[in-house]
């Protein structure tokens, strides 16, 4: 038997002991290295168990390396609990092998993160027995975690604190790792939701073990705060604010790190700023508060859009000027920062203070005082105004009306011109998106006029789906199709039948193949050219065949213009050929709504005229006609008004609402009714469709039709997902389509009432778009807004801060429209953020209202008392008359 046969019986059979006894045997380096070769095959190709397997490993490898190599295979690496610490350091004592460490660190950065896996334990004895460093690797270190709370995944913990602690604090004394590890549970993000798991007993136990001289107590403090200085999610920050608040910091301690507290306050997530602040508030209880530290954090922390921490840190500053009154001179001006919020009450009770201690001001912290008093509301301002000097300023800077600048869409990318070209396309796995589709498109038809045999053995070459594919089959790979093709290519057995009948169907707004829901409908347009394509390609060469497409984008809107349409149209004339029918009205579709620009029509019309093809003859009358007209909408609710708000006796629609279309004139095309005559109440199986997986429709279709995209979409994410929807569009939407109509303003309401704060931030800056193209129609928006919000699909307390971002971002005039129609909604409403949106329009009054009473404003404002909302509207009913005044004309 050869000395490799004797070593796999070993190995077949699992015999660590006799594997170590071979290994460590009387073999010289050139059999090691014969028997390394013949166990990297053997372990490549059978299923065997990890024990023998790594005494051999270490008893033949040549090197660290090597042996990890080995060991690391995905067979061997599942098995790594069993690893067999004891024997494979004797079989490296016996070679006298250095690298055994080595391979240990090697090992512990390729351990599974499966919080299930056992194979830290195992490393980590190997680890320790060799003497190795701790590796630091995330890891090695979630290894470790996994293992410390292992007894409450496989018996649970006992019910008792104290027993809970002594079984924690044992396991973290176990080896060497706990003060190699402990500073690493401070850096990796995500990890405090691990670390607070269960009973919470890791955190107690590491103060027990502080408390024990153990682990360094300053070392826990700081590695906190390092932590929740860092961004990370709420649940995750909230383990280190329990482990530094179980420490108990001295006062000592806490003046140490005052300006990290400080730091907190200013600028981290609300929950984490609030236990800054409670510790700057004990720390100025003792006496102990470095003063000029809040005052450098007092301005950004007056400053923070949560209303309960910018009053906390008021409450500390005035506290800290009732202490120390000889410092009033220095905090006041601190105070200043606050006049700006959009917080009325804070902004007042900011202003009393600073009014009450202004002789303890000098010149210079005056002049800051008034510098700040600009953003005060009017009311306030005036109070200022004496007290500061305010002699010419009293008038607040004008709002700067800008924002964004309307975003516009980048010209289409050069085309596909060379065989080259397009093989290099082809042979990326996927094309990114539909540009590249459309690029990829166009370049087929174009090269294979002078290369008809080379794109067809393209074509050949690639994989197909068959035609007519099954309907769950099309609703499983459409997308696929939509992004792999031609790679994925329509290969038709019959087209003739069955191509052509559905290309027809669909060109006749009939339902056709394939579809299991109507929205699915548009889809069928990208992917029914494609076919186009395919079969139009198939075949010998033909002049007769077309030698471009018609409808290829001239931006990445999707829009084509007009004259580049004309110019293709009297190119095929010009040339012999036609274009395929699917393809000539996609062209259509795309082409922009008004015509031929902004500016005279030129000799445009009169070209079209005179074309002489079918083709020819339909863009003519296309065009001489106008284009496709704006659809027109109705707005329709789910159910009625409810009783008691506004305008609920008009017979306004209530409820979740969505848009239905309806052509705006006479039908030009079957397309053109289907797209354009959208019904968003009709049953998902109505029109012969099955009933499932309704589909979002692709932008490019009709691109410049912004408000079919958005009907189309209200069924999909009404009241919930608009957000989605918004975050995904590309920044030049907002620019295109003309102004936002209802099915656009709805769907930018319901992203503003959205649960989720990105979706929200998605409405705000859709609206900022908007306004930046012109296209914003605050009037439909806040219609839209105040009845959703007055019958209940949206929560006021969600909107009102986004319409307020959306006006300091730079859409001031459009959310003064907006403000105008939804207040007589939602003034009845819960008043839960109302107060804010009376500040707002209060402050945008002046110089956009035309003094005309808002609906319900004076009723809420004639109440009695001094609720918010009844100050604010008060304050709103004046501002109204005051720039209803300034508008009365003076006498000739």
């Amino acid at each position: 038997m050869s000395d490799w046969e004797e070593l796999r019986r070993h190995l077949d059979l699992g015999h660590v002991k006799r594997a170590e006894a071979f290994v460590t045997g009387e073999l010289d380096p050139r059999q090691r290295a014969g028997l390394a070769k013949k166990l990297t095959t053997y372990v490549r190709s059978a299923s065997l168990g990890l024990p023998a397997v790594a005494v051999a490993a270490v008893g033949l490898m040549p090197s660290s390396a090597a042996a990890a190599t080995l060991l690391s295979r995905a067979s061997l690496r599942t098995a790594w609990r069993s690893l067999p610490v004891a024997e494979m350091v004797r079989v490296a004592d016996h070679r006298k092998v250095t690298w055994l460490g080595d391979l240990a660190e090697r090992m512990a950065v390729r351990l599974p993160r499966d919080p299930w896996d056992s194979s830290w334990r195992p490393v980590a004895d190997l680890i320790g027995a060799t003497g190795a460093p701790v590796p630091d690797a995330d890891v090695f270190v979630l290894g470790w975690l996994n293992w410390l709370f292992e007894p409450a995944r496989q018996r649970g913990w006992p019910t008792a604190e104290a027993e809970r602690i002594t079984i924690m604090a044992g396991r973290l004394l176990d080896g060497p790792f706990l003060t190699a590890l402990v500073p690493r549970i401070f850096e990796l993000n995500g990890l405090g939701l691990v670390l607070a798991g269960p009973e919470a007993v890791f955190a107690p136990s590491l103060v027990a073990l502080a408390g024990a001289g153990r682990v360094d107590r300053d070392e826990l403090l700081d590695g906190c705060l390092i932590r929740l200085h860092t961004p990370d999610r709420p649940g995750a920050l909230r383990f280190f604010t329990g482990l530094h608040d179980l420490l108990e910091p001295t006062p000592d301690e806490l003046a140490a790190r005052a300006e990290e507290y400080a730091d907190l306050a200013a600028v981290a997530p609300s929950p984490v700023a609030g236990f800054a602040l409670k510790h700057l508030s004990t720390l100025l209880g003792a006496g102990r508060l470095d003063l000029d530290v809040l005052r450098s954090a007092a301005p950004a922390g007056l400053e923070r859009t949560e209303k309960v921490r910018a009053r906390e840190m008021l409450t500390l500053v005035e506290r800290a000027i009732r202490q120390y009154p000889d410092r009033a001179g220095d905090l006041v001006p601190a105070l200043a920062a606050a006049f700006g919020a959009s917080d009325y009450d804070l902004a007042a009770r900011a202003l009393e203070v600073v009014l009450g201690h202004a002789g303890a001001l000098g010149p210079e912290a005056r002049e800051e005082v008034a510098g700040y008093c600009a953003g005060l509301p009017d009311d306030l301002r005036e109070k200022a105004r004496a007290a500061f000097g305010l002699v010419g300023r009293d008038q607040p800077e004008p709002l700067d009306e800008g924002g964004p600048t309307a975003i516009q869409p980048d010209p289409w990318p050069a085309p596909i011109t060379t065989l080259g070209e397009l093989e290099l396309a082809l042979s990326r796995p996927i094309l990114s998106g539909w540009v590249e589709l459309e690029r990829v498109m166009a370049g087929l038809v174009a090269v294979a006029v002078a290369h008809p045999e080379e794109v067809q053995r393209l074509l050949d070459g690639l994989s197909s789906y068959r035609w007519p594919l099954e309907q769950d089959e099309f609703c499983r790979i459409r997308f696929t199709m939509e992004s792999s093709w031609p790679r994925n290519s329509l290969k038709l057995s019959c087209p003739d039948q069955q191509f052509v009948a559905t290309r027809d169907a669909l060109l006749e707004g009939r339902a056709t193949p394939l579809l299991q829901h109507w929205s699915q409908w548009v889809h069928m347009i990208p992917l029914l050219r494609m076919a186009e394509i395919g079969v139009g390609l198939a075949g010998p060469p033909d002049p007769a065949r077309p030698r471009a497409l018609l409808a290829t984008p001239t931006d990445e809107s999707g829009r084509l213009s007009a004259e580049v349409l004309l110019e293709r149209l009297i190119r095929a004339e010009a040339e012999g050929w036609q274009p395929w029918p699917l393809d000539l009205e996609q062209a259509l579709l795309r082409l922009p709504r008004v015509l031929w620009g902004a500016g005279p029509a030129g000799p445009g019309p009169d070209r079209a005229a005179g074309l002489t093809s079918p083709a020819g003859r339909r863009f003519a009358a296309f065009v001489a006609a106008g284009g496709l007209p704006d659809p027109e909408q109705t707005v329709r609710g789910r159910w009625p008004a409810r009783e008691g708000t506004y305008r609920a006796g008009s017979g306004r629609p209530g409820g979740v609402r969505t848009v239905a279309l309806s052509p705006g004139g006479p039908v030009r095309s079957g397309l053109q009714r289907v797209l354009f005559g959208l019904d968003p109440d009709r049953p998902w199986g109505a029109d012969g469709y099955p009933g499932t997986n309704p589909a979002m429709p692709p932008l490019h279709v009709f691109p410049d039709f912004r408000e079919v995209y958005s009907a189309w979409m209200l069924p999909h994410v009404a009241p919930e997902g608009a957000g989605r929807i918004l975050a995904d569009v590309p920044a030049w939407w907002c620019a295109v389509g003309g102004p936002a109509g209802a099915a656009t303003t709805l769907l930018v309401a319901y992203a503003l009432g959205a649960e989720r704060a990105a979706e929200r931030a998605a409405g705000v800056d859709t609206v900022l778009g908007l306004s930046a193209a012109g296209n914003l129609d605050g009037t439909a928006l806040g219609e839209q807004l105040g009845a959703l919000i007055a019958d209940g699909p949206l929560v006021g307390a969600r909107v009102y801060p986004e319409l307020i971002e959306a006006a300091r971002a730079g859409a001031r005039a459009g959310i003064w429209d907006v403000l105008v129609a939804m207040l007589p909604y939602v003034l009845d409403q819960k008043p839960a953020g109302l107060p804010d949106l009376l500040a707002l329009a209060t402050e945008l009054a002046p110089g956009r209202s035309d003094g005309s009473d808002i609906p319900g404003l004076s009723e809420v404002a004639g109440r009695t008392g001094t609720g918010k909302v009844v100050v604010q509207a008060r304050r709103l009913r004046e501002a109204i008359r005051a720039a209803a005044s300034s508008r009365v004309p003076g006498p000739a």
